[in-house]
């Protein structure tokens, strides 16, 4: 990530803590979002016909015979909204420092049948399998970090 990202990414942090809003910084924020797209998407689970995926970003160069570091950003909406792309800047953030980033993907409890517990499990199931397919996917099992906003 470039300086830019990093100033962005620490005036929402500072925004957050002291309560005051960062307009600018959040329509910065929204256009980074929105200008990044994952290196792939693998899906981590499988309910009915609905697939939950893992959005990766990956360093340049990246070869999965190694062993990267892993960063997780599961994003919030207080378990009734939001995406995967919502986290997209913060999964991308460690991307320069050689590290993988993923936002993942789980069910909304605003969706019928779904409760907050069923949120949990598919965030705990998302790192599973981050866990069991580390050689695959080329990352280091013992070196993931995971974050997330508000409900996640």
């Amino acid at each position: 990530m470039k300086k830019t990202g990093r100033v962005i990414l620490a005036i929402l942090g500072l925004a957050a803590m002291t309560g005051q809003a960062a307009e600018p910084a959040k329509r910065n924020f929204a256009s980074i979002q929105e200008s990044l797209q994952p290196d792939k998407i693998v899906t981590y689970k499988t309910i009915g016909d609905r697939e939950l995926t893992l959005h990766f970003f990956l360093p340049e160069g990246f070869d999965t015979s190694g062993k990267a570091p892993v960063f997780v950003a599961i994003h919030g909406g207080g378990w009734t909204s939001g995406t995967p792309r919502r986290f997209y800047p913060y999964a991308h953030a460690l991307v320069e420092k050689g590290y993988v980033g993923i936002s993942a993907e789980y069910r909304l409890a605003s969706q019928k049948g779904v409760t907050v517990f069923d949120c949990v499990k598919d965030g705990r199931a998302a790192i599973r399998y981050i866990r069991a397919h580390a050689a695959e996917l080329g990352i280091d099992q013992g070196r993931i970090a995971v974050c997330g906003g508000s409900a996640g």
